[in-house]
């Protein structure tokens, strides 16, 4: 039985504005390129609330908020090196920077080490309640876009191929139109990787919605980590990459989440399972073993069970090979640490 999400009905149409002006008029449609940064300065004080925060790499509860507009500033702060790999992260519907995922993710880049962190703090502008999500998907296309702009103009010199881009649940697809926001023709090219943990599903893989969610045309890489396919998590494949732990919750929850509650659809404990995609990267983020989270190419979840898929050659996360395209089974614990190394490639009836 599939969650049915109720939302309201009104939607915030400020995403479409920009390209309807230019779509729609046959004058200015021919010279986007040289009116486009007018118009994205237009559309960036609809968000004055919008900061892209900048975390000290040894300390995450130290950090620096920068605006779009002068984001170009942050190459004298100290924490910013722009010799090391870069993350940008994206939290998902009514969430910020201070809740358990954002920390967790924090949490994991500061362990591993080696990189620039920045999280893209949209909370002002993600929803408060399931009534504002439709809001919030109008939303997140516009600021993915704005900041995309504006990275593009920020960071030069192809440093973007140093970048990734990691969101979860609605974040995964405001990363999306980040790299669709970067103009083809500026010398930055797009960020060459992107990670989408659970991407959201509701209103986004609806056609009638056009919403353009994430797929595996958005970056060279599309990691996607599927968790929660029977109800908050994308229904299909959309990655160059797409793992499904434990099945990747088409038809069951993720182990040590409690039983679907059909009553009320969005009680806290619901959400368990959309959540488990960020636990599972950031414990790889944070584990440097070379055999961790260890998956295998298979055409099904049923044929993983019956241990018929036989390649071990690929990692479930932050260390996947990216050269390695298709869909990825394994078995992880019920509980952290989650990664059962190369045992998660062979399924275990007394783990799930």
């Amino acid at each position: 039985m599939k969650l049915l999400f109720h939302c309201g009905l009104i939607f915030c149409a400020v995403s479409s504005v920009a390209e309807a002006f230019f779509d729609n008029n046959e004058v200015f449609g021919k010279n986007r390129q040289f009116i486009g940064v007018r118009v994205n300065e237009i559309l960036e004080a609809k968000y004055p609330n919008l900061h892209l925060i900048l975390v000290n790499p040894y300390n995450k509860s130290q950090t620096a908020a920068f605006t779009l507009q002068n984001l170009t500033t942050i190459y004298s702060n100290s924490w910013f090196n722009p010799t090391r790999n870069t993350v940008i992260y994206a939290f998902g519907f009514t969430k910020n920077i201070d809740d358990s995922l954002s920390q967790t993710i924090l949490d994991a880049y500061v362990k591993r080490g080696g990189h620039n962190i920045i999280v893209i703090d949209w909370s002002a502008y993600n929803g408060v309640t399931v009534a504002d999500y439709p809001a919030a998907i109008e939303n997140m296309k516009v600021i993915g876009e704005l900041v995309g702009a504006r990275i593009a103009m920020t960071f030069r010199n192809f440093a973007t191929l140093r970048f990734h881009l990691v969101g979860h649940s609605l974040g995964a697809h405001l990363v999306a139109y980040i790299n669709r926001g970067i103009p083809k023709s500026f010398l930055t090219p797009q960020i060459p990787k992107i990670i989408g943990l659970d991407p959201a599903g509701p209103y986004m893989y609806n056609s009638s919605y056009n919403h353009h969610p994430l797929n595996a045309s958005d970056a060279s890489t599309v990691l996607v980590i599927h968790t929660d396919m029977i109800a908050f998590g994308a229904p299909v494949k959309c990655g160059t990459i797409d793992f499904y732990p434990n099945g990747g919750g088409k038809t069951e929850v993720q182990p040590g989440c409690p039983p679907l509650d059909f009553v009320d659809q969005f009680v806290a404990t619901n959400f368990c399972s959309h959540q488990m995609a960020v636990y599972y990267y950031a414990e790889s983020v944070a584990n440097k073993g070379t055999n961790a989270f260890a998956a295998t190419k298979c055409s099904s979840y049923d044929d993983f069970v019956a241990g018929k898929c036989r390649s071990r050659s690929q990692q479930m996360g932050y260390s996947a090979r990216e050269y390695m395209t298709g869909d990825f089974y394994l078995q992880t614990n019920k509980i952290a640490p989650f990664d059962r190394g190369s045992l998660g490639v062979t399924y275990s009836s007394s783990t799930a």
